[in-house]
């Protein structure tokens, strides 16, 4: 298991980003190490909306439902990326992501597909443990 963490502006919308899971990374591209940035939580009365955010960017980005749909949940304005392969900014992140998540999707559909095919649902399971994703807990249907 994994976390992510996220920072978000007054508009609701994501400004900064952490994968625990990576390595470290004492300077990204941007200037900034795997772990510096702020370490006090100011808006807890926010928790439920940062939780639909964050909810929202994986359902439909990360996952692919809607992944066309990242410019609502981080800001075109400021987004900091802790991560050693990626320059700030939405511009640098959503190529990445989009061109991932394409990827994922069809060798995932097309596994998916030929274990339903078969009617062995733990078959599909095991094909997609040995998959590379940037992403974990991904959820999808076999029939999809």
């Amino acid at each position: 298991m994994t976390t992510d963490s996220f920072d978000t502006d007054e508009n609701g919308k994501i400004i900064e980003h952490w994968d625990v899971i990576a390595k470290y990374a004492p300077q990204t591209p941007s200037g900034y190490t795997s772990i510096d940035g702020p370490t006090e939580t100011t808006d807890l009365d926010n928790t439920e909306e940062n939780k639909k955010l964050v909810r929202g960017l994986v359902r439909d980005v990360l996952v692919g439902e809607e992944p066309g749909n990242i410019d609502e949940f981080i800001s075109s304005k400021r987004y900091i990326q802790h991560n050693a392969e990626v320059p700030d900014g939405l511009e640098h992140f959503k190529p990445l992501v989009l061109r991932n998540v394409s990827r994922i999707m069809r060798q995932l559909r097309r596994n998916a597909s030929c274990c339903s095919e078969l009617g062995k649902r733990q078959a599909w399971k095991a094909s997609c443990t040995g998959l590379t994703m940037p992403w974990q807990g991904v959820k999808l249907d076999a029939d999809a």
